[in-house]
């Protein structure tokens, strides 16, 4: 079946088909590619599984002669219309289960001239006295075994038990003896020419065998039918009986047979596709074979070059090494060199540096360190934004360094080490390196108490702070400004979200009342935080004095504008600047998250004997033990894993406050996973 496309293919004017012992269930799926060979005149159907035809095959316009012969079609009646669509059908092979069914093809295909290799007599010819059969053996067939030789013996054999049979008829019935002899030349030339085909075909020994079986089957199966024949003329029951065992027979040996054609095409595929692996690893072990030859005489050709080249590799790489360990040396006695100017140009600049307290507006002061950049005494002066923009690239720069350090198995660095890192690849210059990082430390003491994103970055440089901190601090604000816009929404609830964000930006760059900066504290605070938080904020209003429109001019109003002014300035009483209040609860976080880190920061800095922010193992073994916890062993190596896989012997002091954050506290064993405390948590609570 699967090679029907291929013949379509190689030999769509092919007039014979055979498909026995396919296994075929049906033929509707075959029928639309069967009728795309038009010059079809033979289909061999014999040795599968049909139950049925298709109800019409008139597109098999060509078709003469169809074998369906042991198969699994079990009524004549169903399959008779289907035998009449086909026009040009004259000879036909098919299991007769019933005497009578011969009778109904014969009245239902009047223009059949051949049924089971009979040819069908319109006239009858009685004639007695036919000479014995002479079978001519020209076509005896070696296979090259003496299993599977069909012999002239073979052939005689079948011809005295026909002769025999022959005998029997002429005294029962003269007339037929004719018949009989027509009826055998047929069947053994319809045998030896389908055998003929197979072998012209160049199949296999173990397929051919088959074929021969299946022909010497066929030999015996006409003396078989004939002598049922008899029987059933003479005894009609016991003739049923044993047509039916014979059929019965006869299936089987179809079954075995096309179970044998199955299995031999199955390993003929396996063969084939082991053939074929075979044959292209053979090929690719030629190639390979030929390259490796190749290979090797270029390397016996080069092998003096080779030599040469690899003494003056090796003396390069010793010339190499003893340079870059001379350069590693000097470039860290520079990088303590501009650690230690920068510092001291920071706090040279600060407090070279005076600023005068005036009573200008906090906003107006603002504003204007975020706009100049002053230069005092050759040093650089960084205005907040500048700063803040530095501050941005330095965590960019830093996230960037970070990822690849995971890439390639290398220490973090923690933030002070990475701003140097960063200043040397953006500047190069020592001179430049030293002017901008005491221009970072300087702007940090200048603005941390004005700015919170300042004041963190200061903490983290100081490892007073995680890294991870500030993510915090971005979420408070998302989570203001949020809260900002859903109260708007909701006072507004006709505005589109056009209008209601214009009306948020404004917010942003103008003032929160009373109501709606309580319900954003009391919200996002336990009751005894809102309440402090509360306080903080009124002591803060008082402290401002936030001016109202008219407050300037009040000597000039009217009766009337002096009461409206009095009732503005009473509704804006309690009102608070957008950026005062986001400092405050930024600085309120700040302060906690201090709070929470200071038992641990205490026990850092004890084991932190070079003040660098980095710990080895052994230093974090002390931090272990200092938090007096009762870490095992397992514990510590489990530790020593996850934050120093690679035992890089760095671990960063932002590093050790993750890893705390989650890690729960030894000896819990007895809680469930959600009650379990942190190590961080349990030094805090210790601290309280």
């Amino acid at each position: 079946m699967e090679g029907l496309p291929n013949l379509l293919k190689t030999n769509p004017k092919t007039n014979s088909i055979n498909l026995e012992f396919c296994e075929i269930e049906a033929l509707d799926p075959l029928l639309p590619l069967l009728a795309q060979f038009t010059e079809l005149q033979e289909l061999l159907l014999f040795g599968n599984r049909l139950e049925s035809l298709p109800r019409n095959l008139s597109q098999l316009r060509k078709l003469e002669k169809l074998d369906i012969s042991n198969n699994l079609i079990e009524s004549i009646d169903k399959i008779i219309p289907s035998l009449k669509s086909l026009p040009s059908l004259v000879d036909l092979h098919i299991t007769l289960q019933h005497d009578d069914e011969e009778q109904l093809i014969l009245d239902s295909l009047p223009n059949l001239q051949r049924l089971n290799g009979a040819e069908i007599e319109t006239e009858k010819e009685e004639k007695e006295g036919q000479p014995a059969i002479q079978v001519e053996m020209s076509e005896t067939i070696d296979f090259g075994s003496e299993d599977l030789n069909l012999k002239q013996e073979d052939l005689e054999k079948v011809a005295i038990m026909y002769d025999e049979i022959r005998n029997l008829w002429r005294d029962a019935d003269p007339s037929y003896d004719k018949k009989l002899a027509e009826d055998f030349d047929s069947h053994v030339k319809d045998i030896m020419g389908e055998l003929s085909q197979m072998l012209k075909q160049g199949e296999s020994n173990n397929l051919i065998h088959g074929y021969m079986l299946k022909a010497k089957h066929g030999l015996y199966l006409i003396c078989q039918e004939k002598i049922t024949q008899l029987i059933i003329k003479q005894n009609k029951k016991a003739g049923a009986l044993l047509k039916n065992v014979n059929q019965a027979l006869s299936s089987l040996f179809g079954d075995s047979l096309s179970s044998l054609f199955s299995v031999h095409m199955k390993y003929q595929e396996k063969i084939k596709a082991m053939k074929s692996d075979m044959e292209k690893a053979m090929k690719e072990t030629a190639e390979v074979l030929e390259a490796a030859e190749q290979i090797e005489k270029e390397a016996e050709t080069h092998k003096m070059e080779k030599e040469r080249l690899k003494r003056m590799l090796d003396e390069e790489k010793e010339e190499m090494r003893q340079e870059l360990e001379t350069l590693q040396n000097e470039n860290k006695r520079y990088l303590d060199i501009i650690i230690k100017h920068s510092k001291t140009n920071a706090e040279s600049a600060l407090t070279g540096r005076t600023i005068s307290p005036g009573n200008e507006d906090l906003r107006s002061s603002r504003g204007n360190t975020s706009y100049r950049q002053v230069s005092l005494g050759g040093s650089r002066i960084l205005t907040l934004r500048q700063l803040k923009d530095t501050i941005l690239e330095i965590y960019a720069s830093k996230a960037k360094f970070d990822q690849k350090c995971l890439d390639t198995k290398q220490p973090r660095e923690t933030m002070e080490q990475h701003m140097y890192t960063f200043l040397n690849q953006k500047y190069g210059l020592k001179s430049l390196i030293i002017e901008w990082a005491s221009a970072i430390i300087s702007g940090i003491k200048r603005f941390s108490s004005e700015d919170n994103d300042v004041a963190v970055f200061g903490k983290i440089l100081r490892n007073e702070c995680d890294e991870e901190f500030r993510f915090v601090q971005s979420q408070v604000k998302e989570t203001v400004a949020e809260l900002v816009r859903v109260h708007l929404k909701g006072k507004y609830p006709l505005k589109t979200n056009g209008d209601i964000q214009e009306m948020l930006q404004e917010k942003f760059n103008g003032f929160l009342s009373e109501e709606e900066w309580t319900d954003i504290v009391k919200y996002m605070y336990n009751e005894t935080d809102a309440d402090l938080l509360v306080s903080l904020i009124g002591e803060v209003i008082q402290l401002k004095n936030y001016p109202t429109e008219q407050s300037q001019n009040k000597n000039k109003l009217t009766r009337e504008e002096l009461l409206s002014a009095k009732e503005k300035e009473k509704a804006n009483n309690g009102k608070i600047a957008y950026t005062d209040l986001l400092k405050i609860l930024l600085d309120f976080q700040l302060k906690g998250h201090e709070k929470f880190l200071s038992k641990f920061i205490q026990l850092f800095r004890k084991v932190d004997s070079d003040n660098n922010g980095v710990v080895n193992e052994m230093e974090f073994r002390e931090l272990l033990a200092f938090t007096e916890m009762g870490f095992s062993e397992e514990d510590t190596l489990r530790l020593l894993h996850i934050v120093d896989p690679y035992n890089n012997q760095q671990i960063t002091f932002s590093e050790c406050i993750s890893l705390f954050s989650t890690e729960p506290a030894p000896n819990q064993d007895n809680k469930e996973e959600k009650d379990k405390v942190a190590v961080l948590q349990k030094l805090s609570l210790s601290e309280e």
